[in-house]
């Protein structure tokens, strides 16, 4: 028997399908508060589940298209992930990694995954689905993505933007620990241009991967309690191997889906804030705690448009059409950086025993 979940954001209708419950647990909870759940019977998508080892084989036994090159499938962080034709009607792609098939009526607005059975990666493989169909659908209505987190500081947006290791995820960290502090993204924020000031900006789900020089950084939190957790869990799944991380090493490397990581660190998510500011860390082990400097127009748009995260071409969502204008993208991004402040935080040595630098950001806000 099938179970449903429908969720919704921005006038976009997603029914996922599954004879997994579990999973689809695990797709909610990934998914809220940015996404909601509703109940009318209405979807303008569909993704469905097909458990089904007999299939499974016959799909695989149809082997390769000979000839036909592999397909731009989703967009990660730096690369448009590319996969290998299936012989077979409708498009019929394989993903090796996860071990299942994708056949897609992208007209139809329906894809359908196959697997020969319900291997946890199945739960990444539908998050990288509905993220991939969302993040076009609210492209093409003109928000602007960022690679960068956003925390919600006594109400007001906060982007953290920069290449990887420039300190992103360990301040993300440090200022969540403020008690007016809320989550919305780690790696993918949204931003959403009205007729009026100010620009709201929202997260898009991610697996959050945390290095292990960020978890040294931190030695206050209970590391300890969470050394079996892993991202495709759900929270009860992973509460309930507590009992069994009392003892041993810490973890080299902590990968977290959103709910897990806001119970980890006793804060809570929200969907959506308006945009104060864009903050650029960068570390810097020669600083000795943190140094704050405010930024003019001219950088903040600069730094922004390194920072773009474009959605690439997408053989799922082939029917949506043209996607986005780099001109557009660009005199957006100019309107954006006109609307915000922007913040350079250099990362030094000492930075995170300085329990005052949430106070700083917010004092430089002029809150």
């Amino acid at each position: 028997m099938l179970s449903s979940l429908l969720i919704a954001r921005s006038g976009l209708v997603i029914k996922v399908r599954s004879s997994q419950p579990s999973d689809l647990r695990w797709l909610e909870e990934c998914l809220r508060p940015g996404f909601s759940v509703v109940t009318d019977g209405r979807y303008d998508w569909e993704i469905l589940v097909q458990v089904d080892g007999f299939r499974y084989r016959q799909l695989q036994d149809g082997g390769s298209a000979t000839g036909r090159p592999v397909v731009p499938v989703f967009s990660f962080d730096s690369e448009v992930g590319e996969y290998p034709v299936w012989n077979g009607e409708p498009l019929t792609i394989h993903d090796r990694e996860f071990r299942l098939f994708y056949r897609v009526c992208s007209a139809e607005k329906l894809v359908e995954v196959v697997t020969a059975a319900p291997l946890p990666s199945l739960r990444v493989a539908l998050l990288r689905l509905v993220r991939e169909i969302s993040t076009q659908h609210l492209v093409r209505r003109g928000q602007i993505q960022f690679h960068g987190a956003v925390v919600s500081l006594a109400g007001q947006g906060l982007m953290i933007c920069g290449p990887k290791r420039a300190g992103k995820t360990s301040l993300t960290i440090h200022l969540l620990q403020d008690p007016a502090a809320r989550f919305l993204s780690n790696d993918r924020a949204l931003v959403e241009l009205g007729a009026q000031p100010p620009a709201m900006v929202s997260g898009m789900p991610t697996v959050i991967a945390i290095r292990p020089g960020a978890l040294t950084l931190f030695p206050d939190l209970p590391l300890s309690q969470i050394r079996h957790w892993r991202a495709r869990q759900t929270l009860v799944e992973s509460l309930n191997l507590v009992s069994h991380a009392a003892s041993g090493p810490q973890p080299a490397k902590l990968d977290m889906n959103p709910e897990q990581f806001c119970h980890f660190l006793g804060t809570a998510a929200v969907a959506v804030a308006p945009l104060r500011a864009v903050l650029f860390p960068r570390v810097n082990p020669q600083q000795p705690h943190v140094e704050i400097t405010r930024l003019d127009m001219a950088e903040i748009s600069g730094r922004l448009l390194t920072n773009l995260l474009l959605p690439g071409y997408s053989v799922i969502t082939s029917s949506m059409g043209e996607s986005w204008s780099l001109d557009l993208v660009r005199k957006r991004v100019n309107q954006i950086a006109a609307e915000i402040l922007g913040l350079e935080i250099v990362l030094g040595e000492g930075a995170y025993l300085d329990r005052t630098a949430a106070a700083r950001v917010l004092e430089r806000l002029g809150l």
